[in-house]
């Protein structure tokens, strides 16, 4: 399973090595401002190429976001059998100290530990997946925060 992951996460996506297909050029006064190079060029052509997407990209992607989504509904289980339903019944099952507990000494740190764990794992040196794997630190928090006091700060 591992060496499917290793394999996966292979193509580290520091550099771009596509070729862009087709070249071709245009005039710089058809194109509006903000793309028009230098205007000191004589000729007042700009060569312009389409690179095609890279698919390691994609299944990185896929791969992170569902792994992630798994870890946030686990939490989230987690979040409602013992925080949320232990607030909210007259007959509570735990204390308050333990649901705080659970919601700050395990669920917490799996939400805040997991991106390191990925980038230390799989090796990922990429910014675009590094800041992805951000995304459930910070939600998860603010859901976890969300369950203890009622509302999102």
């Amino acid at each position: 399973m591992m060496s499917l992951l290793y394999n996966l996460f292979e193509d580290k996506l520091e550099m771009d090595h596509r070729e862009p297909f087709p070249i071709f050029s245009l005039n710089q006064t058809t194109l509006p401002t903000f793309l028009r190079g230098n205007d000191e060029d004589d000729d007042n052509m700009i060569s312009v190429g389409v690179v095609t997407p890279v698919g390691t990209f994609y299944a990185q992607l896929l791969f992170l976001i569902i792994v992630q989504r798994i870890i946030a509904a686990f939490c989230s289980i987690l979040i409602y059998n013992y925080i949320i339903v232990n607030s909210r019944h007259p007959q509570k099952t735990m204390s308050t100290t333990a649901s705080f507990l659970i919601g700050f000494g395990v669920i917490l740190p799996i939400m805040l530990q997991s991106p390191f764990w990925f980038v230390n794992v799989l090796d990922i040196r990429s910014k675009a997946m590094r800041l992805l794997l951000l995304s459930l630190p910070l939600t998860g928090t603010l859901r976890l925060l969300e369950a203890f006091f009622g509302f999102t700060p």
